[in-house]
């Protein structure tokens, strides 16, 4: 252990693992093994890990008004966004498109392949207490026989 001033530093190190701690007014845990290495960051005002390994990164930022979590692999990468007025979901591969907005008002989910684009949006009438579901079908290319 090292001790400078106010911050406080804790090396530990095995065969198969390294942890370093550092605490000051924010502090920071960085974890590192053969396979994962993960980095932990708090402070007053927010919280931020971050793992990654060989096959997958993930990032989750956590505060007292908002909360993401992006997801990134060789096939797939996923963000998703909460806050108190809003969540969106975004999701991307090589095959497809993927994005779904949700707030108190309104839904709209957006999918787009090579092939064809989809939009779905649902409207919530406050007045009428009524949803109203509206679809577009966008065909981009067809391939016939596939």
């Amino acid at each position: 252990m090292h001790l400078m001033s106010r911050d406080q530093v804790v090396h530990l190190m095995s065969r198969d693992v390294e942890v370093v701690q550092l605490m000051s007014r924010d502090e920071v845990v960085h974890l590192m093994s053969m396979d994962v290495e993960v980095v932990q960051l708090m402070s007053r005002d927010v919280e931020v890990v971050q793992l990654m390994s060989r096959d997958v990164e993930v990032v989750h930022l956590m505060s007292r008004d908002v909360e993401v979590v992006h997801l990134m692999s060789r096939d797939v990468e996923v963000v998703h966004l909460m806050s108190r007025d809003v969540e969106v979901v975004h999701l991307m591969s090589r095959d497809v498109e993927v994005v779904r907005l949700m707030s108190r008002d309104v839904e709209v989910v957006h999918l787009m392949s090579r092939d064809v684009e989809v939009v779905r949006l649902n409207e919530s009438c406050r007045r009428s207490r009524r949803k109203k579901d509206r679809y577009y079908l966008m065909i981009n290319r067809v391939n016939p026989g596939s």
